[in-house]
């Protein structure tokens, strides 16, 4: 039945001026405290060490060459690290300066047998 009869229209009267609320309503003492939370804008703590110390890259390095991981700092080429600064007075005792063959002659075999390869 209403599929053939038109809603009816109605004019609307925009010049009417508009009625707002004149705020919230609130009991004047609401018992709500602000409290300030322990919440800062610093980076996470990393794991401490002794005394509370934060553990330093250098330490964590060293802990793995002493339990027997093999560290190398290589390039495309023993050059290539020489211009960097990178020299065996600059890295960890322990650490090999190795070119990218070098590294790759040994890696692919200590992965072959279980081992981790990771480049960092």
């Amino acid at each position: 039945m209403l599929g053939y009869q038109p809603f009816k229209r109605v004019s609307i009267d925009l010049c009417r001026t508009v009625q707002r609320s004149l705020g919230a309503q609130r009991a004047v003492n609401s018992r709500i405290e602000k409290i300030k939370l322990g919440v800062t804008n610093h980076g996470p703590l990393g794991p401490l060490g002794k005394n509370g110390q934060p553990i330093s890259e250098k330490e964590v390095l060293q802990d793995a060459i002493k339990m027997g991981v093999r560290v190398a700092a290589c390039a495309p080429s023993a050059d290539i690290l020489k211009n960097l600064g990178v020299t065996k007075d600059t890295v960890v005792d322990g650490v090999v300066l190795e070119d990218v063959i070098g590294f790759l002659n040994e890696a692919f075999p200590a992965a072959q047998k279980g081992g981790v390869v990771t480049f960092i």
